[in-house]
């Protein structure tokens, strides 16, 4: 192997130079720039102009809104709601809402269901936790 030497070999030109005096004037440049006062937005300014946005954001987005909703519109009571409602009450008792029905509507209310003997055997008999069928 020969012999590298750096002081033979021409060396590359980096193509980078700096002007004259470069560095003698840049400090007082740096301090100039330093002087300029930045330019200040006012807070307010930027608040004012977010609460514009939102109110007019608000202004068109509040009519479509409210008319894609699921508002109920009929005068129909929903029995479902009633019924959950009810359900989760916990002062109201099956007694005071037969109070508030009348003797029609309890009626209308009662379903006769007709088991066959043979199919309540079968379904007892086939249950093991027989114990939830009888009553105290």
């Amino acid at each position: 192997m020969s012999d590298f030497k750096l002081d033979n070999h021409p060396k590359i030109n980096p193509g980078f130079k700096t002007p004259e005096g470069y560095f003698d004037a840049l400090p007082e440049k740096i301090l100039l720039k330093l002087e300029q006062q930045p330019k200040v937005i006012p807070f307010y300014k930027k608040a004012v102009f977010q609460l514009v946005a939102a109110v007019l954001l608000l202004a068109v987005l509040l009519p479509i809104g409210i008319k894609t909703l699921p508002f109920s519109t009929s005068d129909e009571i929903n029995s479902e709601a009633i019924e959950h409602y009810l359900s989760y009450t916990s002062d109201m008792y099956s007694y005071d809402l037969l109070s508030l029905l009348s003797e029609e509507e309890v009626k209308n209310m009662e379903v006769d269901y007709e088991i066959e003997p043979s199919a309540l055997e079968n379904t007892l008999l086939q249950n093991s936790n027989i114990d939830i069928y009888l009553l105290d």
